[in-house]
């Protein structure tokens, strides 16, 4: 079995474009830490192995902080997968009161996976109050898509999101099911089983979309049992 210790053998798989980075090969690269950083640095510069040098500075972490000027420029980068491993990079690595300028401008990123990755990044430096009011304002954009992805990243950011709950509600009758699901979800994970959703939640447990009807009554939490059975079944 191969010990990924050496930082040449590390370097020569990442730069191989069928490299994935398994166990072993993360073993090695987080417990190399800052000694392979200068090799990162260059790989950076290679189109081939820029991805796998991405994902190895959020495996070395805070370690890798003087690494952040050249992956901010990366923020930028046209690949959609090249701005989320960033993003992503950036939440393991750290140094909130740097990144949080940098990152905040990603929740308008139209990408999927940018904005979850910048959503964790953000929630991962404890920065998730930086990004409630971004998320806020997106809960009443006219693209569907845009309102799920908002309902979902105020629910990664749990009770601390409790400002938003009542831009949420409105939410839980929205003509998109999709939203619905989302908002739900939102709502359960920053209230639980708070009593005044309750009156919101109620229809959705009719809801002829089963998702829809689940995220409801987990929303409710322990209120749920005191609802008659009559009233939650479609």
């Amino acid at each position: 079995m191969v010990k990924y210790y050496d930082p040449d053998l590390v370097i020569q798989k990442l730069k191989d474009g069928k490299t994935v980075i398994y166990p072993e090969l993360k073993h090695g690269i987080a417990r190399m830490g800052a000694a392979i950083i200068p090799q990162l640095i260059d790989l950076l510069k290679y189109p081939g192995g820029r991805a796998r040098a991405v994902q190895a500075l959020g495996l070395i972490g805070s370690e890798a902080r003087s690494v952040l000027p050249q992956l901010i420029l990366l923020l930028d980068d046209r690949d959609a997968q090249m701005r989320a491993m960033v993003a992503f990079a950036l939440g393991e690595i750290g140094e909130a009161s740097l990144m949080i300028p940098h990152l905040t401008p990603l929740l308008d990123d139209l990408n999927a996976e940018v904005f979850d990755s910048t959503v964790f990044a953000l929630g991962k430096m404890g920065a998730g109050a930086e990004a409630i009011p971004h998320l806020i304002l997106r809960l009443t954009d006219l693209d569907e898509l845009t309102r799920s992805q908002a309902a979902y990243g105020l629910r990664q950011m749990g009770r601390s999101a409790k400002s938003a709950i009542s831009h949420l509600l409105p939410l839980l009758d929205d003509p998109s099911t999709e939203v619905q699901k989302q908002a739900a979800l939102a709502v359960g994970h920053i209230s639980p089983g708070d009593e005044s959703i309750v009156p919101s939640l109620m229809p959705l447990l009719k809801h002829g979309n089963q998702e829809v009807r689940s995220n409801a009554a987990y929303a409710m939490g322990d209120k749920l049992s005191s609802i008659p059975l009559a009233d939650r079944r479609p």
